[in-house]
């Protein structure tokens, strides 16, 4: 399982949900806010991993579509709406997950 770097990939999905108005859960809120990582189940960690992915592909849509050719803003611009929504669906899992979590 890919490593979970604290506190840069916490602040990617907050900062993300930021620039594009998409509430926290309130579970997921106080899990991004700690300073130092909490101790995770396996199904928390690969959850709180999709999340961050999830960030970061809007991030690189975001980029494509500030700095890309013609070509390459027409397909980000198509993709931003789909990422965004890929981050509502990974941060409502990693809510679940944390609720099924002891």
């Amino acid at each position: 399982m890919p490593k979970i770097i604290w506190p840069e990939q916490p602040l990617r999905i907050r900062e993300a949900c930021d620039r594009h108005g998409v509430p926290l859960p309130a579970d997921v809120a106080p899990l991004l806010a700690l300073r130092t990582p909490p101790p995770m189940t396996a199904p928390v960690a690969k959850a709180f991993l999709r999340c961050t992915y999830a960030a970061r592909d809007l991030e690189r849509a975001e980029r494509d579509l500030r700095g890309g050719g013609p070509q390459t803003e027409a397909f980000a611009a198509r993709t931003l709406a789909r990422r965004v929504a890929a981050l509502r669906r990974r941060l409502t899992a990693l809510s679940s997950e944390l609720a099924r979590s002891p």
